[in-house]
């Protein structure tokens, strides 16, 4: 099909225009509406952060309640300022619920998974199993 020239300029100059009218979201638009309430199902796991820095720049003990989440939750180059950081979750699993701070980074994790501390973990889940399939969202601190 052919389209003329000029229908192919107007077509590109209107949607220049509807993006910088602010029509278009921006990224940090984007990434709000990501930190919204909506449920996530994915793996909840635990793992020991004692005396080490999390990617958010401190330090907690595994008796806290703090949790890790995957990579692609971080969305500036400097973690230790990201929103991410500080956020909290509700996680529910078979065994309960738990409220966690969200200030670290879980490399393996899949997008809507979390990994907890021993703490959180024990609340949704016994150690022993591990590995359990669980719900979050982000809610208030």
């Amino acid at each position: 099909m052919y389209i003329p020239a000029k229908t192919t300029f107007i077509a590109l100059a209107a949607l220049v225009a509807v993006g910088q009218s602010g029509l278009v979201a921006d990224a940090s638009t984007l990434a709000t509406k990501e930190h919204s309430s909506l449920v996530r199902r994915g793996d909840g796991t635990f793992y020991n952060m004692e005396g080490g820095y999390t990617a958010c720049g401190e330090k907690h003990s595994d008796s806290e309640h703090y949790a890790a989440v995957a990579p692609s939750w971080f969305t500036t180059g400097n973690h230790n300022n990201d929103p991410i950081c500080r956020k909290c979750a509700l996680v529910k699993g078979p065994k309960g619920q738990v409220k966690v701070h969200i200030n670290d980074i879980c490399p393996p994790c899949a997008r809507d998974s979390i990994d907890m501390t021993p703490a959180a973990f024990s609340q949704i889940a016994d150690q022993a199993d591990g590995r359990v399939s669980v719900s979050w969202e982000f809610t208030d601190c």
